[in-house]
């Protein structure tokens, strides 16, 4: 029995796909998102596999950038279903945006859904998990935490900071058993990749499956990664396998990043 499983960003497809991915590894459930109806719109498949493998799903409505509703939701999860064995922070979004043309609101957006949420998050259940002394965590960050972009300012900053936020909490949480650790995809085949080449598209004259077949074009492996690559990174992460891993990232891109 594995316990239970956190998620923000259950909604989004590499959220989904995560959340599908840790019920079949036998944790239950408990998805976190800012509208109730469209966390059951988006979860009624789930709500079926769990049913069949006697799992539960819980879905709470809060925002994970508000740190006071954060709080007060952390605190009915832990008392109504116990100390989570995992979280995972898959929430918040940035734009395909030259840094001229950004808008403070835009920042703040990303900032707050991303970042602080991940804040949020690791503040809320870090002390509980730290005193069962068991626990992981998983941060959804991207790969321009590595190689920042000039087209996605916004998401190169705010995954940075992720970044910096896993690392320098790792080493206060592995005392007590508690790990954390950044995922950080490349393109993801998904309906906000889709979006994110016509925002591509805008900015270089050009059309969005022309974007996207030139992105996958310069993918060594030939392909998006798929919402069930990343998942399986986080499965891996969140399980015994990995135990002695923490404050590191796992780069999902197939080849695309020059960094080593």
């Amino acid at each position: 029995m594995n316990g239970s499983a956190v998620i923000s960003g259950a909604t989004g497809g590499i959220g989904s796909a995560i959340a599908g991915t840790l019920l079949e590894d036998g944790y239950d459930l408990v998805l976190l998102g800012r509208d109730q109806k469209k966390l059951e719109a988006k979860t009624s498949r789930l709500m079926n596999v769990a049913r069949s493998s006697m799992k539960s799903i819980a879905l709470v409505e809060v925002d994970v950038g508000d740190p006071d509703a954060m709080r007060m939701a952390a605190a009915d999860v832990v008392g109504t279903y116990g100390v989570p064995k995992v979280i995972v922070h898959a929430a918040g979004d940035h734009p395909a945006m030259r840094l001229k043309d950004t808008a403070d609101a835009q920042w703040e957006g990303a900032i707050r859904g991303k970042l602080m949420g991940a804040v949020h998050l690791v503040q809320s259940f870090g002390q509980v998990m730290c005193e069962r002394r068991t626990g992981s965590i998983v941060i959804i960050s991207g790969l321009f935490r590595q190689e920042p972009s000039p087209l996605f300012p916004i998401g190169s900053a705010v995954n940075a900071a992720l970044g910096a936020l896993v690392k320098s909490s790792s080493k206060e949480l592995a005392p007590h058993g508690v790990r954390i650790n950044v995922v950080d995809p490349g393109p993801v085949s998904t309906g906000r990749w889709m979006e994110t080449c016509r925002e591509l598209a805008v900015m270089n004259g050009g059309n969005a499956d022309l974007v996207n077949r030139q992105t996958v074009a310069g993918v060594p492996v030939g392909r998006l990664a798929s919402p069930e690559d990343v998942a399986n990174a986080v499965s891996f992460l969140c399980s015994d396998k990995s135990s002695y891993i923490t404050g590191t990232s796992i780069t999902i891109d197939g080849g695309l990043s020059s960094g080593i």
